[in-house]
Order: structure tokens, then C-alpha cells, then sequence
């Protein structure tokens, strides 16, 4: 009787998997209280939009200039600069509340 010889089928596979996710994540607030629905920009026109608890997070990799703006309630604040080159840059960001008021009065003829 002769030996059997077996052959492997075996294959190795090499899988890449991107380990290198880097993200823009932060909080926007108003006088210390979250803000939802502020939609977040970059100079890129990459958005997002804030959650209840007023997070954000971009999936980027360098330098951008951020935007945040929720109109007509508060001024759009472009005043932030953000760059992630490896996990995560945290960039909390401050709207300023527009101020409200009544008016009164009365228009005369002159």
C-alpha cells in the first residue's frame, strides 16, 4: 500500500482593515446649555447636526475651518479651526443667543 499524500486547499487572505479613523467630535453650547440641531460645517462642505445632548462628529482627516449656525436664534460663530491628523480632535463650540425683545410704540404723521 502507498502513501496517500493531501494537499492543502488552504489560502492565506490578508485583510486591511483602516484602523485610521479620525474625527472632529464636540459639544455646541449656549451659556453652558447644549444645543440641539445646530448644523455644523466645514470649509469643505462636509455638515453634520447636533443631537439632544448637542453633540457633533465629522469623520475627517486634516485642517478646516468650522461653522456652526442654527438661525434665526443665534449668530453663526466661524470663528473655530479644527485639525485632526490621527483620532479624535475635540472642538467644543459656544453660540452666542441673539437678544429679544418687545418694541413699542406708535407711528405719528409728521
Amino acid at each position: 500500500m502507498q502513501p496517500i499524500s493531501q494537499r492543502s486547499n488552504r489560502r492565506s487572505t490578508q485583510i486591511n482593515a483602516d484602523t485610521s479613523d479620525t474625527y472632529i467630535n464636540g459639544t455646541v453650547r449656549s451659556g453652558g446649555i447644549a444645543v440641539e440641531g445646530v448644523t455644523v460645517s466645514t470649509n469643505t462642505s462636509i455638515t453634520t447636526t447636533t443631537d439632544a445632548s448637542g453633540f457633533y462628529s465629522l469623520a475627517v482627516t486634516g485642517t478646516y475651518q468650522l461653522t456652526v449656525a442654527k438661525e434665526p436664534v443665534y449668530y453663526t460663530n466661524s470663528s473655530v479651526t479644527a485639525t485632526v491628523a490621527s483620532g479624535v480632535d475635540v472642538q467644543d463650540i459656544e453660540l452666542v443667543r441673539k437678544p429679544t425683545g418687545t418694541i413699542s410704540g406708535s407711528v405719528t404723521n409728521a
